[in-house]
């Protein structure tokens, strides 16, 4: 959830490289008088680096909408459904966007009929069906644009998911993947033991020279008891590893793509005004457009890829490069 441009050749710690990527561009303030079309913005009061992240966010909601149309509220988690109720009601806004997890929870127990947008949730339409918002799982095509820019030879990709929560993301990587003339095999698990064998299977069967690894951002799948597994045998078989996850880049996939939090701020604006204006359309949760990317240099020297100076370039963030 973070962004920068750095050409300067970096290779930081993860902590530091999230307080790298957070550029703090205020906390939210509340908002008092607003005009009858405002928009209410629900966010978790949480600790830095995470807040600049969520004011990031605001911020590019605020760009959009102007500082009058905006109202905004920390929701923490002794905060009563009561004063949360009484402070949307005597707001009335326009609509609603939640930010994170909490004030997701927090205002659909509410039970209002206000429209509302969600973002900054790891959510899609399978685990959050009929609900309009931005989930934080990047449009495939993206990612695969990135793939054949710095691995042209590769020509399948494989990746392990759970049919229950990513379905959708995997209909639209095998769609995109067709477009592009590649093909994503999509093996099923749901929980990290059935993720873990078939890990180790690709690793067994997988021809790196023209296979390539995707992780998602599904902890359940891909964390601390198996991702260190998973970048020893890559390394070991110099096989292409790319991800949804920021800091997978840092500890040695090739590269990441992950939400840039004012484009996204951007894009929740207009999702939220649209339903305004029209509360009865369908709602559903996007794939995530607005990304940022993230390069290991050292991994892709160990794989030979010979990525020129104009692609490297064009990465917002470089790893491994000492």
């Amino acid at each position: 959830m973070f962004w920068l441009r750095n050409r300067k050749l970096i290779r930081p710690t993860w902590r530091h490289a999230i307080c790298l990527l957070l550029i703090a561009l205020g906390a939210p303030s509340e908002g008092h008088s607003q005009p009858l079309d405002r928009i209410a913005v629900l966010y978790p009061q949480t600790a830095q680096p995470y807040n600049a992240v969520f004011s990031a966010i605001v911020d590019g909601i605020e760009s959009e909408l102007g500082r009058e149309r905006l109202a905004t509220r920390a929701v923490q988690d002794n905060d009563t459904a009561a004063a949360l109720r009484d402070w949307i009601a005597q707001l009335q806004p326009a609509a609603v966007i939640t930010l994170g997890r909490l004030p997701y929870q927090r205002f659909t127990a509410l039970e209002t009929t206000y429209p509302y947008v969600v973002g900054a949730l790891d959510a899609g339409p399978d685990t959050h069906p009929g609900i309009a918002g931005v989930s934080l799982s990047a449009e495939p095509d993206l990612i695969l644009e990135r793939l054949s820019r710095l691995s042209p030879a590769t020509q399948r990709i494989l990746v392990v998911y759970d049919p229950r929560r990513d379905q959708w993301l995997i209909d639209r990587a095998q769609n995109a993947a067709r477009q592009r003339g590649l093909v994503v095999e999509a093996y099923q698990a749901t929980n990290l033991r059935e993720a873990t064998q078939h890990f180790v299977n690709i690793f067994s069967y997988a021809n790196p020279r023209v296979d390539a690894l995707w992780l998602t951002t599904n902890t359940e799948l891909v964390n601390d008891n198996n991702l260190p597994t998973i970048i020893e045998r890559s390394w070991n078989r110099r096989m292409v590893v790319f991800s949804n996850n920021l800091e997978h880049a840092n500890r040695g996939v090739l590269f990441a793509v992950f939400p840039d939090p004012k484009g996204l701020g951007h894009r929740l604006a207009t999702l939220a005004i649209s339903r305004a204006d029209d509360p009865s359309q369908a709602a559903e949760m996007l794939p995530l457009a607005e990304v940022r990317d993230a390069l290991n240099v050292r991994v892709s020297n160990h794989l030979d890829l010979s990525v020129p100076a104009h692609v490297s370039a064009d990465f917002d963030l470089l790893f491994g490069t000492q």
